[in-house]
């Protein structure tokens, strides 16, 4: 079991183009058109590329963190970059 989020990541509100918060839509909202920049975004495919974008942001900050098979939390080691 991991550690419980705080908040939850916004993943499919941000558009993965400019970063602006559009703000929550209904789930049967597919596709949106970014009010800042107005690229248009397959809220999956958007989702997705910013889920991916905040994971790179965590591990490039040090802060990724998983629970060992008893649950407590172990921090990776550290890698340089190539």
């Amino acid at each position: 079991t991991f550690a419980k989020v705080d908040r939850a990541f916004p993943s499919s509100q941000v558009c993965s183009a400019c970063g602006f918060r559009d703000g929550p839509k209904p789930l049967h909202v597919r596709e949106w058109m970014c009010g800042e920049c107005g690229t248009v975004h397959d809220r999956d495919h958007n989702a997705a590329r910013n889920v991916l974008f905040e994971g790179r942001r965590i591990v490039a900050a040090g802060r990724a963190e998983t629970l060992n098979a008893c649950g407590a939390p172990v921090r990776r080691a550290h890698v340089p970059a190539q």
